[in-house]
């Protein structure tokens, strides 16, 4: 499968990690130089990065959007990713569009064109509903491209780290990246530096054959 991703953000790269494994030819739209930078020293050769905005059709044309058999848009705001998918849509017939949606209220906009949205906030309102649970872990959302799951879980009450954990400490497997961590009902991205503490819940990305491994390392911490 072709797949083509505008933004490139953490979430991007934790993708097109678990995409390769899966044999997809994959292609980055980005325009900011310092991500360009990263995004060439962390991903491997076979990833072409077009530098320009995702909004542009001729940007897209550049990334071979024309070609592509899904069409993921990653960048910072709903609207950008709601023109980009449509651009993709309409102007270049591609077959299928995911986005994320920073608010769950624009996803009933992306629905009715058909795009496909991910909320983070959404993925929080499905653990309350979800029956599936495993354990003290709830399967929230499922990426089909890329055999990509989302979960929710707590920090033990009594953690090892009685001071916190610093989340690039933790010995997570390269098939897992925690995403969000709940904290007084504030709802915050993480990244290397983040510092867990007990009870907190977090949510997480990771490919389904590493969940149990994810489980037993925050089961330890």
């Amino acid at each position: 499968m072709f797949i083509v991703i505008s933004g490139g953000s953490t979430t991007a790269e934790f993708l097109i990690s678990m995409m390769l494994e899966q044999n997809h030819r994959i292609t980055v739209i980005e325009e900011e130089r310092e991500t360009i930078d990263h995004l060439a020293e962390v991903l491997p050769p076979e990833v072409l990065i077009v530098e320009g905005d995702g909004t542009d059709s001729a940007v897209q044309l550049d990334a071979g959007v024309d070609d592509a058999d899904l069409f993921i848009a990653l960048m910072g705001h709903d609207e950008t990713n709601l023109v980009a998918c449509e651009i993709a849509m309409t102007a270049f017939n591609v077959p299928r569009c995911i986005a994320s949606v920073n608010s769950p209220k624009n996803g009933r906009i992306f629905r009715e064109v058909g795009i496909e949205s991910v909320s983070s906030t959404e993925l929080i309102a499905r653990m309350v509903e979800e029956e599936a649970i495993t354990g003290d872990m709830r399967m929230v959302f499922s990426l089909r491209a890329g055999d990509i799951v989302m979960v929710e879980t707590k920090l033990p009450q009594k953690m090892r780290h009685s001071q916190g954990v610093r989340v690039a400490d933790i010995p997570f497997a390269h098939d897992t990246q925690l995403i969000a961590v709940i904290r007084d009902d504030d709802f915050v991205m993480i990244g290397g530096d983040t510092m867990l503490y007990s009870g907190e819940t977090i949510i997480a990305a990771t490919k389904s054959s590493a969940e149990e491994e994810f489980r037993g390392i925050i089961r330890h911490l």
